[in-house]
């Protein structure tokens, strides 16, 4: 993860907004915001359906652990509410996250590890999913010849092009 610098972009993502970086990856492999192979005008808009998604997840539970939930009369309704959204939320993450890790080992034809054989992808996006991420967004670019930005569309200088899965 540090080889560029405790400060690398991708580095600074992946701690603290892994969902952010999940999008730039899905970015530069042309996929849809759920993983899936789709057409050009698809693909260009999946950066901002995944951060938006993560924004609006993020502003929800937050507005709910600032400490409301905790004071007497908080309704019930409010609080299932904040649990369903992270849950689907994380769901969602985990879901994608593998799909992404599966397309890339595709894609470079990387076979299952022997350990957790099919279930690798699942095993490290739950266990882990900053390290996956980190390391799908080291597998679809080389950060020698690209410089990696935080805050653009594919995590990398404006004029690099994406790779097609």
């Amino acid at each position: 993860c540090c080889k560029y610098n405790c400060c690398h972009p991708s580095f600074l993502n992946a701690c603290c907004c892994p969902q952010c970086l999940m999008a730039q990856v899905l970015t530069r492999l042309r996929l849809s915001w759920l993983a899936n192979p789709v057409s050009e005008s698809e693909w260009k808009q999946t950066f901002c359906r995944t951060f938006a998604l993560a924004v609006v997840v993020g502003i929800v539970t937050g507005i709910h652990s600032n400490g409301v939930a905790y004071y007497p009369g908080y309704p019930l309704w409010m609080n299932i509410t904040y649990h369903l959204i992270s849950t689907a939320f994380g769901l969602y993450y985990l879901i994608v996250l593998c799909k992404t890790r599966r397309a890339v080992r595709e894609k470079y034809d990387i076979p299952p590890g022997k350990t957790c054989g099919d279930c690798e992808d699942f095993c490290c996006a739950w266990w882990c999913a900053c390290c996956t991420v980190a390391q799908l967004a080291r597998q679809t670019t080389d950060y020698d010849q690209h410089r990696a930005v935080c805050c653009s569309r594919t995590g990398l200088q404006a004029d690099y092009s994406v790779f097609i899965v």
